[in-house]
């Protein structure tokens, strides 16, 4: 199979980029230029470039999805919720990202700073450098991970009911703990443990439980492999941290 290649921007030519946007920029620099910048590099084999046209297809899906929740109007903290899932499952479910190039920093600071930089202002700001970066804080790359990591599999009815279920806040306490996005069989289990628990004890009390457990999943990480254990044991051993981290914070059972 052909691969595709795709561009790759460092880190110092994004901040070069970046100084040539408005913050009320509402076009991409890829497609006002109709070209990459000259810093843009591929890996030297293993592949073909990915066209323009692939590019443009890419940008062009991202953007459907922005506009249907509002875009170019800021978003809500539902719409961005909405465009954040909807963008995780294309990002997941498309052939064009279905290659080890996505693995690499420098291809999502590429996305995010040449691809759909109008995005990622619309979505975050133009200060928020971390977004057009690479790393798990980037725009893209994040939903990315997410939907990597937190997909129950194609022939499951509510294949992503994690993605549309979970709070911001429990989504970045998986993807952004490197000793738990790295294991996907302890992400969906601590995932299907905050879905659980979330009805068993409300939603609102979820993000100070979420930050308990993800802390005692961590330490005793670090002692023991918990990937190893079976789906039942890992369940009960996620079930066990919420329960006693809801009796330590004197959270009860939710009768609503």
């Amino acid at each position: 199979m052909n691969v595709r290649l795709f561009p790759r921007l460092k880190r110092i030519a994004v901040d070069q980029v970046l100084e040539k946007l408005d913050s009320n920029s509402r076009g991409s620099a890829f497609t006002i230029a109709s070209s990459l910048p000259d810093a843009v590099s591929y890996a030297p084999t293993g592949g073909s470039k990915a066209t323009h046209s692939t590019l443009v297809d890419m940008r062009g899906a991202i953007l459907d999805i922005a506009r249907n929740v509002g875009y170019p109007n800021q978003p809500d903290r539902s719409g961005a919720a909405i465009f954040d899932v909807k963008t995780s499952v294309w990002l997941a479910e498309s052939e064009y990202t279905n290659t080890g190039e996505f693995l690499r920093d420098d291809v999502w600071a590429c996305i995010a700073a040449v691809l759909l930089p109008d995005i990622v202002i619309w979505r975050f700001s133009l200060s928020a450098r971390e977004r057009f970066h690479g790393g798990v804080r980037n725009a893209f790359q994040r939903l990315w991970l997410r939907g990597q990591i937190l997909d129950r599999g194609e022939d499951h009815p509510h294949r992503w009911e994690l993605l549309e279920q979970l709070t911001e806040d429990a989504l970045v306490q998986i993807t952004e703990r490197p000793s738990i996005a790295s294991s996907r069989p302890l992400s969906i289990a601590l995932a299907e443990g905050w879905l659980r628990a979330s009805k068993a004890y409300g939603s609102s009390k979820m993000e100070e439980l979420m930050r308990k457990v993800t802390l005692q999943v961590r330490l005793q990480n670090e002692t023991r492999h918990l990937a190893t254990l079976s789906n039942d044991a890992l369940e009960g051993f996620v079930d066990n941290l919420f329960n006693s981290a809801a009796e330590a914070l004197g959270i009860k059972i939710s009768t609503n």
